[in-house]
């Protein structure tokens, strides 16, 4: 999770709470969680090892995918990516226009670094829930 000084923002907690069910729901197993200052190399720092040296099947970001200045995971994700998958990116945001528009401001991208999935999501309930 991504947030300034690597706190949690109002609301993060409720959004994690959510991701976290609908991981475990899904019969995936959570192995790691991590508040993440919204540095760029603190966030690609923390990208790196969880692809390359914990090797995870998938790595959610939550946080950090709008617009404002310091909104930095999606650059930072897309430095480390070695294929970028922008249809799932595009089909994330389109999903969740059908609940909110919001979804159209969301700049999270998604792809592989090694056999590792990376998908950036935002930091609201509703954009953890629609997939934005």
């Amino acid at each position: 999770m991504v947030s300034p000084g690597g706190q949690p923002l109002e609301g993060m907690e409720k959004a994690l709470a959510v991701l976290e069910e609908a991981v475990v729901s899904g019969g995936a197993v959570i192995s790691e969680r991590r508040w993440v200052p919204d540095e760029l190399a603190q966030i690609r720092k923390e990208i790196r090892i969880l692809s390359d040296q914990r090797k995870l099947d998938v790595v959610l970001t939550l946080g950090g995918v709008g617009m404002r200045p310091r909104d930095k995971v999606p650059e930072a994700t897309l430095e480390l990516l070695e294929r970028p998958l922008p249809g799932l990116a595009e089909l994330l945001r389109l999903s969740g226009m059908q609940k909110s528009r919001q979804a159209a401001l969301s700049r999270g991208v998604v792809g592989l670094r090694g056999s590792t999935l990376i998908i950036n999501l935002g930091s609201s309930e509703t954009a953890v829930l629609e997939g934005y």
